[in-house]
């Protein structure tokens, strides 16, 4: 099959138009100028997009696909009540509830372009969610534990719990593990996890340095994350020793922080603490829509990317953002930097385009599949209509896609070669009765 546009959007070399891209199988066959690949490959059959940028499936770098069922169902808490009422609210859900919860966010992605996740989960749900709707990317297993005493017990369970997932997973995706955030992982247990993952390769995502609380309570023990954060949770009498030090050099202390490693968030970050980022190669998820509506801060990406911290894009969960769109992340994110910086000329719209793809790619692992359009990778690509009279005119595509798209744009989404969404239909979908049990879901959740 060839596919034609307006733009292909490499990532990886310029922008071609008129452009195309030739599919064989689940690969990229060829990728050129629309002329000479029709010319080149005169039998293969041809499906023209007309106006529209065709590039690579987008990569969320950071997701919770279980809390889609809790979008907008707290839109004015600061961060502390906010995540209390989330596990409250949670916890009450049983497995399917859940699972019903992380296919309506898998499908939300699909449509949004996405094909490649970094999620994480503390039921199992996304993965099941994931498998079936067939995205990419890696599933962290979340690891919570601040009692020492329960620690064998712990890992033991967190071993089981990973090689469930694992023997679960289809082969486009691989299983992490996620110890939540300093505030919720005793020091013991996160050394315990970091020498399972390096030992057994097994990657890691945590949640680092996100709000001033959180730097409070690891430099003297102090603030809501020592009272309310303990007590919403059980461990109101479990000892805290604070290690007097802000998130990223306790975490680097630990000897946690590898190339393999996600930092999610990097709100609460100094210059010394970004070049760790940098010197250990940690892969960075900014998610500045979630940072701001939780009131959090704004992470200093100019900063990360000028030292050369490999950043990607990720929209945290539908419960904190409303919206997993990377489209509107792009935007977002580029203009709150130039904001915080007062300055025009940083961070560009190119680079948010690279962060939600290549940039995604090299932050998993899967580069060498996935993050580009080049021969020999897999055929993951999503097609972006700009014939809209608010999409035109387009100069620059990589303008177009960080200033002026949305998740509305969409016109199809493939996977490995397969077209899993097309002009606002998803295939072999029953949608229409996922949604009716979404709505019956949702008013359970407003009883809780």
């Amino acid at each position: 099959m060839i596919l034609t546009a307006k733009w292909v959007l490499p990532i990886s070399a310029e922008p071609i138009s008129p452009g195309a891209v030739v599919i064989n199988d689940e690969e990229i066959e060829a990728v050129g100028f629309k002329e000479e690949v029709l010319a080149n490959y005169p039998k293969e059959e041809v499906r023209d997009l007309g106006e529209a940028i065709l590039l690579p499936g987008l990569i969320n770098l950071h997701t919770h696909l279980d809390y889609t069922i809790l979008r907008g169902e707290n839109d004015n808490l600061p961060f502390l009540p906010w995540i209390s009422n989330l596990v409250q609210k949670s916890r009450a859900l049983e497995y399917d509830e859940v699972l019903l919860s992380a296919k309506l966010g898998a499908l939300e992605l699909l449509a949004a372009g996405v094909t490649t996740i970094a999620d994480t989960t503390a039921t199992g749900a996304s993965l099941q969610a994931a498998s079936e709707m067939k995205l990419r990317g890696i599933i962290y297993q979340e690891v919570f534990g601040m009692d020492d005493e329960q620690l064998e017990a712990n890992l033991l369970n967190i071993k089981k719990r990973y090689n469930e997932l694992k023997a679960k997973a289809s082969n486009r995706l691989e299983v992490g593990l996620s110890p939540h955030a300093p505030y919720s992982v005793s020091r013991r247990l996160l050394q315990e996890v970091a020498d399972v993952s390096q030992s057994e390769d097994i990657p890691l995502c945590m949640h680092v340095a996100e709000t001033e609380e959180e730097i409070d309570f690891l430099i003297d023990g102090t603030g809501p994350f020592a009272t309310t954060y303990r007590e919403a949770v059980g461990w109101s009498n479990i000892h805290w020793d604070p290690p007097g030090i802000p998130a990223v050099r306790y975490l680097n202390d630990l000897g946690i922080l590898n190339d393999r490693f996600l930092a999610v968030h990097l709100v609460q970050t100094d210059p010394e603490e970004i070049e760790i980022l940098n010197e250990l190669d940690v892969k960075a998820a900014y998610c500045p829509k979630s940072n701001a509506k939780l009131g959090a801060g704004i992470a200093d990406l100019s900063a990360m990317l000028d030292a050369g911290v490999l950043v990607g894009l990720g929209t945290d969960s539908a419960a904190s953002n409303n919206s997993l769109d990377l489209f509107s992340e792009m935007e977002f994110g580029l203009l709150l930097q130039r904001a915080k910086d007062r300055e025009a000329s940083i961070v560009t719209a190119k680079e948010l385009v690279k962060m939600t793809t290549i940039n995604g790619a090299k932050a998993l692992g899967l580069e060498d599949k996935v993050g580009s359009l080049e021969p020999g990778k897999q055929a993951d690509l999503t097609a972006v209509k700009i014939s809209n009279f608010a999409n035109q005119p387009v100069y620059n595509p990589y303008s177009a896609l960080a200033y002026t798209a949305s998740s509305r744009d969409i016109a199809f989404t493939m996977i490995g070669g397969e077209v899993l969404y097309d002009q606002g239909e998803f295939l072999d979908v029953a949608k229409e009765e996922m949604i009716f049990e979404f709505k019956n879901l949702q008013q359970k959740i407003m009883g809780l």
